[in-house]
């Protein structure tokens, strides 16, 4: 048993691996490219890097529905919502302050869908069941959202100077990264719900915890080399972009084509840490009239809420 145990943890940690390596490799493509064309940074964050960060969660969700596990799917986009508000954000505040304001109306609307694609998921998870029909409502509201994003930035202006790249060397490297994402989330989920048998622990726990972290190991990545290096401009729209994928695109993945039943416990623990953290961010970010910057004070109470949410994950797990 121990041995199959270090085995699947090893073979957990290749797959992250190999997924986050995967997913690091498109983004660094999709930057260039943003770059070269001069793409407004919020759409940069928003969209393009929102989507580039959450791709480990989106083939996570889809290889789980392949393996019939799709409380790992769940698992996965839940936790990694938390982490991104907690921990992500929170460790880059500690390093830099983060303004949660960027154009007036790409803010607008990214705080309004992050809104709604909190509040829409707790309506459809207060029966326990998140049924097919439902998944298609939310991924009409990413749609739209996308598609406000995309309508109502500036049009981009003349191309910044950067050194041009082989296009048959940058479309290789992204066949290549595609590749890896595609490799890297099947050895994943195949792993994590091989290490939750042996460890005893449901697949959703192993999800919101280990997997949750390693798929966000992108998202954590990019926000704090943007914090260190003051670039903060980015950070708000990345973390807002990933969650709102998360919520409406990955997590509707899962129960798409069957209804997904959740526990009382994951309901009321995961969605309540959930509606918090989030909230704190719209408020801060979009109904507050103060500063609208998330300072070192803010990031040590987002760490300190996550913290308290993994204790009660631990909890959960030694009194079971």
């Amino acid at each position: 048993m121990f041995s199959s145990l270090v085995n699947s943890l090893i073979l957990l940690g290749v797959g992250i691996g190999i997924l986050v390596g995967g997913a690091e490799l498109l983004i660094r493509q999709v930057q260039y490219l943003a770059t070269r064309y001069n793409i407004p940074p919020f759409i940069l964050g928003a969209v393009i890097l929102g989507f580039g960060t959450s791709l480990p969660e989106v083939v996570v969700s889809i290889f789980a529905v392949i393996n019939e596990t799709p409380l790992i799917a769940y698992g996965n986009a839940i936790g990694s919502n938390l982490l991104n508000i907690g921990l992500v954000l929170g460790l880059a505040a500690c390093v830099s302050s983060v303004p949660l304001v960027m154009r007036a109306k790409d803010t607008k609307v990214s705080f309004i869908f992050l809104g709604l694609s909190v509040l829409s998921v707790t309506i459809f998870a207060s029966d326990m069941n998140l049924m097919p029909y439902e998944a298609l409502i939310s991924l009409a509201l990413f749609g739209y959202c996308m598609y406000l994003l995309l309508t109502t930035s500036p049009p981009a202006s003349s191309p910044n100077k950067v050194t041009p790249r082989n296009p048959y060397l940058v479309t290789l490297l992204t066949l290549l990264g595609f590749g890896m994402v595609g490799y890297g989330g099947e050895l994943t989920v195949y792993n994590a719900g091989a290490f939750a048998y042996e460890v005893g622990v449901s697949e959703q726990v192993v999800s919101l915890v280990i997997l949750a972290f390693g798929t966000s190991l992108p998202e954590m990545v990019v926000t704090l080399q943007l914090a260190l290096k003051k670039e903060t401009d980015i950070i708000i729209g990345n973390l807002l972009g990933s969650n709102i994928f998360n919520v409406l695109l990955v997590l509707p993945i899962a129960y798409l084509f069957q209804p997904l039943h959740i526990s009382w416990t994951d309901l009321y623990r995961d969605g309540a840490f959930l509606i918090g953290l989030t909230s704190i961010l719209i408020f801060i970010g979009f109904a507050w009239r103060g500063e609208r910057t998330l300072h070192k004070k803010g990031g040590v109470l987002l760490l300190g809420i996550y913290c308290a949410y993994l204790g009660l994950i631990a909890h959960s797990v030694f009194i079971a």
